[in-house]
C-alpha cells in the first residue's frame, strides 16, 4: 500500500519556468531512496550510446553527494554535491536512481522532466551534462534505456534556462530552469507501450577553473512530464499544470510488481 498520494502536472503539460515549476507541487519521479553508489573512479555504464561515468581525475576523489532527494521541492532536501577539498581540475560523477524489484513508483509514460539548480560559485560548481531514463515493461522486464535530448527551452544565460555541454562560467545564486524531453521516436515507444519509469541516471560535470576553489550546487524540484499521447509537451503556468486530469502517482512504499488502474477519473 502506498503512504501516501501526490498527483502529476496535467498529462501532456509541463511547469513553463522557475515560478511554474515551484508552485505545482511535490511530483516525484522515483523513490529517492533507490540512489545507487556510482563514486569509484572508473564506474561507467553506456546507456543509449551515451557513456555515464566516474572520474576523479587524479588519484584522490574530493568529490561528495549527500544522496538527497533529487524530487524535493525544497531546495535543502535536494541532492547536494560538493567537494570535501578545493579542486583545480574537472571532474566526473556519474549519478543514478534505480530499483525494479522493491520500492519504487514504476510512472507509466514518462517522456521527460522538468527540474532545478543553483551553485555557489561562477567558475567551479556540479552542472548537468546528460540523463537516461530507463524503463520497465509490466512484469517488471528491461524494457529500454532512453535519453530525454529535446530541450523544451534554448540555453538563456539571463533566463537562466540550462542546456546539456554549455560551458563557460554561469551564474550563481540563481535559480536555473531545465526541461528535457524524449526524442519523437522514443516517445512513441514508450507511450505505445506504456513502459513504467525505474531508474534515472545523471552525468554530472565538476566544473572548475585554473585556481583550486570548492564546488557546490544541488539539484532538486525535478518533476516528471507524463505523456497524453506520441506528441510533446506543451510548456504551461502552475495554474494550467494543476487542472484538469491527472495520472495519481503512488507515493514511495509501493511494491512490485504493477497492478491496478493508475488513472484518476
Amino acid at each position: 500500500m502506498a503512504t501516501l498520494v501526490t498527483l502529476s502536472s496535467q498529462i501532456g503539460h509541463a511547469p513553463t519556468n522557475q515560478s511554474a515549476l515551484n508552485n505545482v507541487g511535490y511530483q516525484p519521479m522515483l523513490d529517492y531512496t533507490t540512489y545507487q553508489d556510482k563514486m569509484p573512479n572508473g564506474t561507467n555504464e553506456t546507456f543509449d550510446g551515451y557513456k555515464f561515468e566516474t572520474d576523479w581525475n587524479g588519484s584522490t576523489n574530493y568529490m561528495r553527494s549527500n544522496e538527497g532527494n533529487l524530487f524535493s521541492n525544497n531546495y535543502g532536501d535536494g541532492l547536494r554535491l560538493d567537494s570535501s577539498s578545493t579542486m583545480g581540475k574537472d571532474r566526473k560523477l556519474f549519478v543514478q536512481y534505480w530499483d525494479r524489484f522493491n520500492s519504487n513508483l514504476w510512472l507509466p509514460n514518462v517522456i521527460g522532466f522538468t527540474g532545478m539548480w543553483q551553485h555557489n560559485n561562477r567558475q567551479y560548481h556540479p552542472r548537468l551534462e546528460m540523463v537516461c531514463f530507463h524503463y520497465m515493461d509490466r512484469t517488471g522486464a528491461r524494457a529500454g534505456d532512453y535519453r530525454p535530448t529535446e530541450t523544451l527551452r534554448s540555453y538563456s544565460s539571463s533566463n537562466h534556462y540550462w542546456e546539456y555541454g554549455n560551458s563557460g562560467q554561469q551564474d550563481s545564486g540563481s535559480q536555473w530552469w531545465i526541461g528535457y524531453q524524449l526524442p519523437s521516436n522514443r516517445r512513441q515507444t514508450v507511450f505505445n507501450s506504456q513502459l513504467y519509469l525505474h531508474g534515472i541516471s545523471l552525468q554530472i560535470l565538476y566544473r572548475t577553473a585554473a585556481s583550486a576553489q570548492t564546488p557546490d550546487g544541488r539539484f532538486w524540484n525535478f518533476k516528471p512530464i507524463i505523456a497524453k499521447d506520441t506528441s510533446g509537451a506543451t510548456l504551461s503556468n502552475a495554474d494550467t499544470c494543476k487542472s484538469g486530469q491527472r495520472l495519481v502517482i503512488p507515493a514511495r512504499g509501493n511494491t512490485y510488481p504493477v497492478t491496478g488502474n493508475i488513472k484518476l477519473t
